[in-house]
């Protein structure tokens, strides 16, 4: 449920009412607040509006939760703006309307600093789902893009620059399919009406048409397929734990990673960068099942083995118990699925097969047919090695766990790490603690940086740096 002012203290709709009332825009100025934050980021009106309203929430936060917390970049450039705005803000906004004097501290470069506001900035996501509900993506994105980018902002002097938008172009599942489907329909009629009688007589460039649309329509058969026959008996949603949620979501491997970011949070295991690899403490608790395994491999193999390869032999009870509840495709299930969607792929194989032959016999070109038969043998063989593991009420529960716990893969707490890394994986661990061991797991994966620029609020007290700004005088 989302959360309400209903649900809220007294005291804290008072201070919500009164962050609310305060004016930072005024329609009968030129260049009002608003109008100021718009020029400086490239915004429009209604955009300049929304991400204040996205800075007045983090301000009532900053002060209900009484800790340090850490704004996104959008909202920090809000923050900034009004800083500047000194008399409003020291002398209006702290003392009036929040009560408290809210500082703006900024970082000091250490790698410490990083790991600090990377924490403070996912209990600040946390504290803002508990208020708000989820926090716009828009405003609110991800750790990764939060700390990956400090150079995002910067002043530009106009006269000497010019501004262009980048285009953001991406294609949802349908529209990829819409697409293919408009593709095929071309291509197709052409194809088929270019000549009669057999295909493998055609010339070269009426048949390779008509391969490369057949091959379209195998992979949209083979995926309609693959979707049809991973179809089982409909029930409520289950409950699982976070070790069946990580096996439903990414295998044995993922079940590994979410029990070492839960062993790591517990305080008995530790990344060692010298040798760069996790190192166990001891513990004198009994730990439960997978936890136990991993721990004993983490002790075992910590050196000779990559963290990569932890827990890929055990955890054979949490796929057995996946398939009893329907979540999980039995071994025959995922045979049966094999067969049937490599036929088709097969058929077309062996077309360009026996084409490709008649032209190596009438000393024809056949290089671009023989690329072609290449890539479909190719995904015959995905196809064949690669089916399916999850059914279809299993997609349906990943996809509910991560509308629920949807802020901590954003920017999970500590306590929120290990289902963060069930459901989405070690790159929620990128500027975390573990974030060298998430770097050994993904090589070739972009990490952020630890050490990158972020305002953080201290709500109460004296003291606190804040950041430089424009005009002065004294009262």
């Amino acid at each position: 449920m989302i959360p309400t002012p209903a649900t809220w203290t007294d005291a804290e709709r008072a201070l919500w009412q009164r962050i609310a009332d305060h004016p930072l825009h005024d329609p009968d100025q030129p260049l009002d607040f608003t109008a100021r934050l718009a020029r400086e980021q490239g915004l429009s009106r209604s955009e300049a509006l929304a991400v204040i309203e996205e800075y007045r929430r983090f301000c009532f936060l900053a002060v209900v939760t009484g800790i340090e917390l850490t704004p996104s970049a959008e909202v920090d450039e809000v923050w900034h703006l009004h800083l500047c705005d000194s008399r409003d803000y020291w002398q209006r906004f702290c003392p009036n309307v929040l009560g408290v004097s809210l500082h703006h501290g900024p970082t000091g470069g250490r790698a410490a600093d990083g790991r600090r506001y990377h924490a403070q900035y996912a209990d600040t996501v946390a504290a803002y789902a508990s208020y708000f509900g989820a926090p716009p993506e828009r405003y609110w994105p991800d750790a990764r893009s939060r700390f990956a980018r400090p150079e995002r902002f910067r002043r530009v002097d106009l006269s000497r620059a010019w501004l262009l938008p980048k285009p953001r172009l991406s294609l949802s599942a349908l529209d990829r399919r819409v697409l293919s489907f408009a593709a095929l329909a071309l291509l197709l009629p052409a194809s088929a009406t270019a000549l009669t009688g057999n295909p493998l007589d055609w010339t070269g460039a009426p048949f390779l048409k008509l391969y490369f649309a057949l091959m379209m329509a195998v992979v949209l058969i083979t995926q309609i397929q693959r979707r049809v026959l991973r179809t089982g008996p409909t029930a409520s949603p289950p409950s699982l734990s976070v070790w069946e949620t990580a096996m439903l979501a990414g295998g044995p491997t993922r079940v590994a990673d979410a029990a070492v970011a839960e062993l790591h949070r517990r305080g008995w295991v530790y990344w060692d960068e010298s040798t760069r690899t996790l190192r166990t403490r001891p513990t004198d608790s009994d730990l439960e099942t997978p936890l136990d395994d991993v721990y004993s491999n983490i002790a075992r193999y910590a050196a000779p083995e990559p963290p990569g390869t932890l827990g890929r032999r055990q955890f054979d009870a949490l796929g057995a118990s996946l398939e009893r509840r329907g979540l999980w495709l039995d071994a025959e299930r995922r045979a049966h699925i094999a067969r049937l969607t490599t036929g088709p792929v097969l058929a077309l194989f062996v077309l360009g097969c026996l084409k490709i032959g008649i032209g190596m016999y009438r000393d024809k070109p056949v290089g671009f047919l023989v690329l072609l038969s290449i890539v479909t043998l190719v995904y015959g063989l995905i196809m064949w090695y690669s089916p399916p593991q999850r059914s279809r009420a299993g997609d349906r529960y990943l996809a509910l766990a991560k509308h629920r716990w949807r802020h901590a893969l954003r920017v999970p707490r500590d306590q929120d790490m290990s289902i963060a890394v069930a459901l989405a994986g070690t790159s929620v661990l990128a500027g975390g603690a573990l974030a060298a061991y998430h770097q050994a797991r993904m090589p070739s994966s972009s990490s952020s940086n630890g050490d990158s620029s972020g305002g953080s609020s201290d709500g109460g007290g004296s003291g606190g740096s804040g950041c430089g700004g424009c005009g002065g005088g004294g009262d």
